[in-house]
């Protein structure tokens, strides 16, 4: 049920979805200020149920050690005090958030970890504060959404 419910054949679509995820990424960056916006290089699954779940490039399907090590590397490298992921359900459900959730929970780890990394050249460094965002019942998902705090 991929491309059935925009009409568009499924490889256009997809194409196109990247597309304006990359352009709403870099006007995000410009809004907040930042220079660099490192992208950790996976395709979009789509929604649960979709074809392209079962796509070996999609997020959903990365190899979560791989996902985890690129993720402590960018932890290491800007060493965040905060880092903010979906909860373990992915927020709504949707395939890349839950592989969201596993890869920056298991990237906390293996940043803080003294025998992770070892060629980097960053040392370890860990997260002091985790945050899921979450979604009031009584909204829309979509509209405003809060984090909430799972590590103090």
């Amino acid at each position: 049920r991929d491309s059935d419910v925009t009409g568009i054949p499924l490889v256009l679509f997809r194409s196109l979805l990247a597309e304006v995820r990359q352009r709403e990424l870099e006007a995000a960056a410009r809004l907040l200020g930042l220079s660099h916006h490192p992208v950790l290089g996976y395709g979009d699954s789509g929604m649960k149920g979709w074809k392209s779940n079962g796509l070996a490039e999609v997020f959903a399907n990365a190899d979560l050690g791989e996902a985890a090590e690129k993720i402590a590397r960018l932890i290491r490298e800007y060493r965040p005090d905060v880092m903010i992921t979906y909860d373990e359900k992915g927020g709504y459900g949707h395939p890349d958030h839950v592989m969201a959730h596993r890869a920056a929970m298991a990237a906390a780890g293996v940043a803080a970890a003294r025998d992770h990394l070892a060629d980097s050249g960053l040392a370890p460094w860990r997260v002091k504060k985790i945050y899921h965002t979450a979604w009031a019942r009584s909204r829309p998902i979509g509209r405003a959404h809060v984090c909430t705090p799972v590590t103090s």
